[in-house]
């Protein structure tokens, strides 16, 4: 191990300690740092490798933006084009698709100086800021696909993955049900979902009834009366359903003249 790569770890060091990044410790597969910068924009992550047999300094940084696996070949000769227009440029894609900007510094005669971490680190922001538009736009596109390594972000898209799941799995077992239960009788079926909707019509009318305000100082909006009809009859005159589940036949035209009546009716305070 020589001096140089003992020096420059040790101007890495304090470096990333004084810096306003959100330092965190030595990697554990040789030399190095991981540190953080956050703008109003976007979160940086920064990975500075130290290779102490080729006394070379690596630095990616990335806007955590990944591309897509199915476009990385189509991203990957678009990069290749803005890295051959403008040869200030080093935008690379890594292995897992990530797309990052790429600095090399060797320290053959003389340790990195704290100052040269901060100008590495500062070259490489300066490019991805520069194609930011260019990186939104591959995102629009879908050729790449932003994940903010958000922990919130990652938990919520957990938790849409298990209610999926959840709903899935439900959906399976009742249908499941439904094929042992089925005995071929579509009357049956459709009688057995017209008296499930009537259960809930009830309980649903039963919530709102004990929900009421039982305070009758103020006369209410709306007349309730249609609370004290029988749940059964209300659900046979909004949809035309008897209580055996049987449709009743209705002419539009006898709906339509039903509408134009309620329309004439003079407006008393009460439902017609």
């Amino acid at each position: 191990m020589s001096n140089y790569y003992e020096e420059t770890m040790r101007n890495g060091e304090r470096y990333y300690e004084k810096c306003s990044h959100n330092y965190s410790a030595k990697m554990l597969d040789g030399g190095g740092f991981t540190s953080r910068i956050d703008t109003a924009d976007r979160t940086y992550h920064i990975v500075t490798r130290i290779d102490e047999k080729a006394e070379l300094v690596i630095m990616e940084i990335s806007p955590t933006i990944y591309c897509c696996n199915e476009a990385r070949a189509q991203v990957g000769e678009y990069i290749d084009q803005i890295n051959d227009k403008y040869k200030c440029c080093n935008i690379r894609i890594s292995h897992n698709g990530c797309i990052h900007a790429h600095a090399e510094q060797r320290f053959d005669d003389a340790p990195l100086s704290e100052d040269m971490f901060e100008i590495m680190e500062g070259e490489e922001i300066k490019i991805l800021d520069t194609f930011e538009v260019v990186l939104d736009k591959l995102a629009h596109m879908k050729l790449i696909s932003p994940e903010e390594a958000d922990v919130e972000k990652m938990i919520e898209a957990h938790i849409k993955r298990m209610r999926k799941s959840l709903i899935d799995d439900f959906a399976a077992r009742a249908k499941r049900k439904k094929d042992d239960e089925d005995d071929g009788d579509d009357d049956d079926e459709e009688k057995t979902a017209m008296q499930g909707f009537r259960d809930w019509l009830r309980e649903r009318m039963k919530a709102d009834a004990d929900a009421e305000d039982d305070d009758d100082d103020e006369p209410d909006e709306f007349p309730d009366d249609g609370l004290e009809a029988d749940p059964d009859s209300l659900f046979k005159e909004i949809f035309g359903i008897r209580r055996d589940g049987d449709i009743i036949d209705v002419d539009p035209e006898d709906v339509c003249d039903a509408d134009s009546e309620d329309e004439e009716a003079p407006d008393n305070g009460t439902e017609a």
